[in-house]
């Protein structure tokens, strides 16, 4: 969607993660389950137009770093206990960057 007016376009894209995680509560820890994640990425810019394609790899690139792997062993959440809102903001920031 383009706006005219304020010279911004809005796009969203939808991807699938497939990896693996625990969850802790306490001392006790859950088994490891493969999940699918459903992420969609509401995104401006301030540019008239970006072909739908460059935002789409750039995604995809994000996430094609996490497919098939156990999220908690990862460097990125190897201090914290894996959460989906520390997922969500984990992306939000590599994806905008």
């Amino acid at each position: 969607m383009v706006d005219m007016e304020k010279g911004k376009s809005s796009y969203k894209v939808r991807v699938f993660l497939n990896a693996f995680n625990t969850f802790k509560m306490g001392n006790q820890v859950g088994r490891k389950s493969a999940n699918t994640f459903e992420i969609i990425c509401h995104i401006t810019t301030t540019k008239e137009f970006v072909p739908f394609s460059q935002l789409e790899t750039a995604v995809n690139n994000v996430i094609q770093s996490f497919t098939g792997k156990d999220l908690n062993k990862l460097a990125q959440f190897s201090n914290k206990d894996f959460s989906l809102e520390i997922l969500t903001r984990y992306l939000s920031v590599m994806i905008n960057n």
